[in-house]
């Protein structure tokens, strides 16, 4: 009969040297196996440790007139997260360097926001600070800033979706009240044919990601999106 050793116990005769060296060496390979499972145990844990107290990456995006804003800083409060929103950062750069006059102007102020949003997040992550992003982030072209961040934060992205005739709606009852950085009434059908052509569609990045219909009111319910955003979904 085996034995919890893995090999057959020798009965009625002394072993002889060749079966003794091959049962010493039948222990030695089991205490071999059963210490690089504790190993790779203690890795494992350390690893899920390690990811638990990363702090937390936020990530609110969705089409202009999404919900968006409105949600992150819900989030960021609930959360005592850190939010950076890229319109508010381009909005104090056209305070101090001058309003755009411009699409391509705006493009560009919008440009230069996003790399002081991002260079501001790798800092704050980098020092232990949980932080959220907020903004109309284009599929196929954010990706690579926003997965520079992901090996030293826990990162998830809460993705604002709404209808296009709501999002058109919103965009113009807005527009009025709007920054002059942002040129709203002159992006209008630029928005609605980016919307249309999928560059508001959920990041391509493998994270942890939640849908979130904003056309009345929030589904799934906020308590969801809350739990979602500011669980650990890595721990």
């Amino acid at each position: 009969m085996p034995t919890d050793w893995g090999f057959q116990p020798v009965i009625g005769r002394l072993p002889q040297m060749s079966q003794t060296r091959a049962m010493v060496e039948s222990v030695s390979n089991h205490e071999e196996a059963r210490a690089r499972r504790r190993a790779i145990g203690m890795v494992a844990r350390y690893d899920r440790a390690m990811q638990s107290s990363r702090p937390l990456l936020v990530v609110v995006s969705g089409a202009p007139a999404s919900g968006k804003t409105t949600l992150a800083q819900r989030l960021a409060a609930d959360g005592a997260l850190t939010l950076l929103s890229k319109d508010a950062i381009k909005e104090a750069l056209a305070d101090s360097l001058g309003h755009p006059e411009t699409v391509d102007a705006s493009g560009t102020l919008g440009t230069g926001a996003y790399a002081a949003m991002f260079a501001m997040a790798a800092r704050l992550v980098e020092s232990g600070t949980s932080i959220g992003l907020e903004s109309n982030f284009r599929r196929g072209r954010a990706e690579p800033d926003l997965a520079r961040l992901a090996g030293i934060a826990d990162p998830r992205v809460v993705h604002c979706v709404a209808d296009a005739p709501t999002i058109r709606r919103r965009y113009e009852a807005r527009a009025p009240e709007r920054h002059a950085a942002h040129l709203d009434a002159a992006r209008r059908q630029d928005v609605m044919r980016e919307l249309r052509g999928g560059l508001y569609d959920p990041l391509d990045l493998g994270w942890p990601l939640a849908v979130v219909r904003t056309d009345d009111g929030y589904a799934p319910a906020y308590d969801e999106i809350r739990t979602f955003a500011l669980g650990r979904c890595s721990g």
